[in-house]
């Protein structure tokens, strides 16, 4: 399926559903730049299930350059229902999605090989992110997203 194909499927789809004014503030909250501290509070939540995140944790506030204090910023009732959007959706048909990122930054929001300290990527690979992800259908957006010093791109 072409992805103009897809993309009008999607918005089919999407347009039969009706959201809350709740999950309409936390989409809001999501793309105003709060996305950062989205994730900082995901792996807060991480943290406190696995202590061997401390590490990254910290690590994600030097790269974002704010400190865990201001997740509190992000009323946790945005949170929860953002969580749910997330837990309940899907989508009519499969979808190859990209992000533009750094290394630095994957590596701090994933684990791999269920080792906090693991820094290797494999081509081909599942890997599991501890934080909200931002991804895109169209390849050209997610570059546009990557670090100049240490470029990635997910599939």
């Amino acid at each position: 399926m072409a992805r103009d194909d897809i993309i009008k499927k999607l918005n089919k789809s999407f347009s039969l559903k009706k959201c809350s004014i709740d999950e309409i503030e936390a989409i809001t909250s999501y793309t105003n730049s709060s996305y950062e501290l989205f994730s900082l509070v995901a792996m807060a939540d991480e943290e406190k299930k696995n202590k061997a995140l401390i590490n990254k944790r910290k690590l994600l506030e030097k790269l974002l350059r704010l400190p865990i204090s201001d997740a509190a910023y992000v009323p946790k009732s945005i949170l929860e229902v953002f969580k749910s959007m997330i837990e309940k959706s899907s989508t009519s048909c499969e979808l190859i999605l990209y992000r533009g990122t750094s290394f630095k930054h994957f590596f701090a929001t994933n684990i791999l090989n269920n080792d906090p300290s693991f820094n290797l990527i494999n081509k081909d690979v599942v890997y599991e992110s501890l934080t909200y992800v931002s991804s895109t259908l169209d390849l050209k957006t997610a570059l546009k997203f990557t670090s100049k010093k240490d470029p990635l791109i997910i599939e």
